[in-house]
């Protein structure tokens, strides 16, 4: 296999990929109904991959290539990310959190990766494309970097039969304890 062929063989991989997590994403959008901004970025994120979709079905024909009808390797990994957070209860929302903040970070290698291989074979186009898509795929992984805490304080909240709003289970809302000390709502040490 050439080099160009790896290129394009990579990014029907990321295209797959990113087919994968639209649909992922768009599934979620229910459970997160109760955090708005969670709920808007999500929505911001599907239409982001649709034009990173796009942005790779043109790379793939600037290159003389054709979109694969397989899944790969990278669709199944998303597949994988999905089915950990399939039928989960009440902390649902976490996993899927959990679940892309890990699924933004394996798509950031692999546009690492498309962009080294567009670097070495001089495909500048390409390597602009994936600067283009890292740099919206970091943003979303810093944006549910962000949101881990507030959705594992709900689902904490929630299972100990507390009613929660987003803006009170957000970050820094109680002091962190050392590990292994309780604390209670007022911050105070459990004995």
């Amino acid at each position: 296999m050439t080099g160009k062929e790896q290129l394009i063989s990579r990014l029907n991989d990321a295209y797959a990929m990113e087919k994968a997590q639209h649909k992922i994403l768009e599934g979620q959008l229910d459970d997160a109904k109760d955090f708005e901004d969670l709920r808007s970025r999500l929505e911001e994120h599907i239409q982001e991959t649709n034009t990173q979709c796009d942005r790779l079905e043109q790379g793939i024909e600037s290159l003389g290539g054709k979109l694969s009808g397989m899944k790969g390797a990278s669709g199944s990994f998303m597949g994988t990310i999905q089915g950990m957070t399939t039928g989960l209860g009440a902390d649902k929302l976490v996993k899927h959190t959990m679940a892309d903040f890990a699924a933004e970070h394996y798509e950031i290698a692999m546009y690492e990766t498309i962009k080294t291989a567009a670097t070495e074979l001089g495909y500048r186009e390409i390597v602009q494309m994936c600067d283009d898509t890292i740099r919206e795929e970091q943003d979303m992984a810093d944006f549910l970097h962000e949101q881990l805490p507030a959705t594992v304080t709900a689902a904490v909240q929630s299972a100990a039969g507390v009613e929660t709003t987003e803006a009170e289970s957000t970050a820094g809302a109680r002091p962190e304890p050392a590990f292994g000390e309780r604390i209670d709502d007022n911050g105070e040490d459990v004995i």
